[in-house]
């Protein structure tokens, strides 16, 4: 049995890729979501036309939309 060397069992270090759990392409796109669905969010209890629960299912339609939105705008490239 190797002793572990802290780049996981067995595995040389060579072989070890430091790869992203996200691309930049996911990441703007799912923080471009997520600051429409807060924007609506805010908008939505500031308008005083609901409680904190109508702005949360607001600002998730919002946040789903806008992902929808942006990931066929957005290059893959």
């Amino acid at each position: 049995m190797r002793p572990f060397t802290g780049h996981g069992a067995g595995v040389h270090p060579e072989v070890c890729v430091n790869r992203s759990l996200l691309s930049l392409r996911a990441a703007l796109v799912l923080l471009l979501g997520v600051l429409v669905g807060v924007g609506a969010g805010v908008l939505t209890v500031l308008s005083h036309r609901g409680g904190p629960a109508e702005s949360v299912i607001v600002g998730t339609a919002a946040c789903a939309g806008a992902v929808a939105f942006f990931n066929g705008v957005i290059d893959e490239r």
